[in-house]
């Protein structure tokens, strides 16, 4: 339990500083741009996450195969397992890209210049987003979350300073060119640490690896193509439907969502990885359940609810006060926000049927829950018009679905019925509950002075606080942890 806390204490808050310069960083970007320009390097991103969505799977093959190696203490087949996976991720990306280079010449040729740009920097991001998606992986699996901390957070302070500057001097190409250096460094950098570690790359490559990682990897994918989808269709649709400057204000909120959502989203990362470590180490499975139904407790009733609370509070007095132009981008971000509780990062329970490789029943409930979101999306846009609040409603109803049938299959077979429903009860209590102390607060006054607007931020803050209080106290009761604080703090 104590190398639990202190991993989730150094990731975590790794990412709280990571979040705190991406914020910093975003708020200088829509200073110095307007959403039409911003836009271009948005789409870059878009790029890189659809074509994500093509993965052949090794990575996430190597990540759990490594980790089971790792706590049964098979150190070397761990090391091939690692280098294999690195080689065969690095040739599939170079695939991908050589794709897009196709599609270009072929059907994109007389594209707008801002387009072609957004295709070419996605592509880059490709390659380097590839590399550090590989090596926080390798760091995951062998629990090196420290050394991962450190690394995050240099990388964090870098792009946070080199994306205003590029954007500064050079507009739109200034910011292009800064995004993709900041980028190829931060990849730079985890090699390097995982060099470090213990966990460099070999120039090895075996094709029993590769087929034993994507005889798990690639089913996987397919299994997950759905949830990845989730991800990226949003911003796709409105891309081609409401233009560049809607999708730079609708990626603005959905990037102080993801921000948002790291915190918990880490806490979850180092349970899953604690949890395939331990079952590869042969502990018992009722232990681990028990676990994270605390875990879930702490999550739920006192992590999210501060985060929705702080997140709702804080952006509204920046964007008033410092980006006016993206205040349209409030509404729909306070309905995104709600989507944290729902994300598959923040529930984990999936990783118990990962570890024993049921992606047939992964793969149901992702296409399951897509066709929900696809279904409730048409049914919202048609009776709501096309709005970005729309989609945004479309979103948080479509996680809201997934999150359902996840516990009504795996959450059920882990914990039973009567804990599974007092699970959804949890989320379900808390989000209405939070929803009700965020309507209760003070609107945020878009003519009144900086110091007006900090006094209703300090109000919003202490109330919100004090009516949050009672449902924390719940789940801290619930989690049983105080205990195991006492006992890390006198350790």
């Amino acid at each position: 339990m104590a190398t639990f806390f202190r991993n989730a204490l150094a990731y975590s808050g790794a990412g709280v500083i990571g979040q705190v310069c991406k914020v910093l960083q975003e708020l200088v970007l829509r200073r110095l741009l307007p959403p039409g320009v911003l836009g271009i390097w948005n789409f870059a991103g878009v790029v890189q996450g659809f074509a994500g969505t093509f993965d052949a799977g090794t990575l996430v093959g190597a990540y759990r195969e490594t980790a089971l190696l790792e706590g049964a203490g098979r150190k070397e087949e761990a090391l091939a397992t690692r280098s294999t996976a690195f080689w065969s991720n690095l040739l599939q990306n170079a695939i991908i890209v050589l794709a897009i280079g196709g599609y270009v010449a072929l059907f994109q040729a007389r594209a707008p210049i801002e387009k072609l740009a957004g295709l070419a920097a996605g592509s880059f991001l490709i390659f380097s987003c590839g590399l550090i998606d590989a090596m926080t992986l390798f760091h995951q699996a062998s629990q090196q979350y420290v050394s991962l901390s450190r690394t995050v957070v240099s990388s964090s302070i870098l792009t946070s300073l080199v994306l205003p500057i590029g954007a500064y001097f050079g507009g739109a190409a200034g910011l292009l060119a800064a995004g993709l250096l900041g980028s190829a460094v931060q990849a730079l950098l985890l090699l390097t640490s995982a060099r470090i570690q213990g966990l460099g790359i070999r120039r090895y490559w075996r094709l029993s690896i590769l087929r034993r990682l994507v005889s798990y990897g690639l089913p996987f994918r397919l299994a997950d193509y759905p949830l990845n989808l989730f991800s990226v269709i949003d911003g796709m649709f409105v891309a081609r439907y409401l233009g560049f400057e809607q999708l730079a204000l609708y990626s603005t909120a959905k990037i102080i969502v993801s921000q948002s959502a790291d915190f918990p989203a880490r806490l979850g990362g180092v349970f899953a990885s604690k949890l395939f470590n331990q079952l590869g180490g042969g502990r018992s499975r009722a232990d681990l359940a028990d676990s994270l139904l605390r875990f879930l407790a702490v999550s739920y009733m006192v992590v999210i609810p501060m985060i929705v609370l702080g997140v709702s509070c804080v952006v509204p007095l920046l964007f008033v006060h410092v980006l006016p132009n993206y205040t349209r981008t409030l509404p729909t971000l306070s309905i995104l926000m709600f989507s944290i509780y729902f994300v598959p990062n923040t529930s984990v329970v999936r990783n118990f049927w990962l570890a024993d490789s049921r992606l047939f029943g992964v793969a149901a409930i992702n296409a399951v829950s897509l066709v929900g979101l696809l279904i409730l999306g048409a049914l919202i846009l048609w009776g709501r018009g096309m709005s970005l609040s729309s989609v945004a409603f479309s979103v948080v109803g479509g996680y809201a679905w997934f999150f359902t049938c996840l516990m009504a299959t795996i959450g059920r077979e882990v914990w039973g019925w009567r804990k599974t429903l007092s699970v959804i009860a949890s989320v379900a209590v808390s989000s209405l509950y939070v929803g009700l102390v965020l309507h209760w607060l003070t609107t945020q006054p878009e003519h009144a002075s900086a110091l007006v607007g900090a006094k209703v931020l300090a109000l919003n803050l202490c109330k919100g606080v004090v009516l949050l209080s009672p449902l924390m106290l719940v789940g801290l009761w619930r989690a049983r942890v105080l205990p195991h604080v006492r006992a890390a703090v006198t350790r």
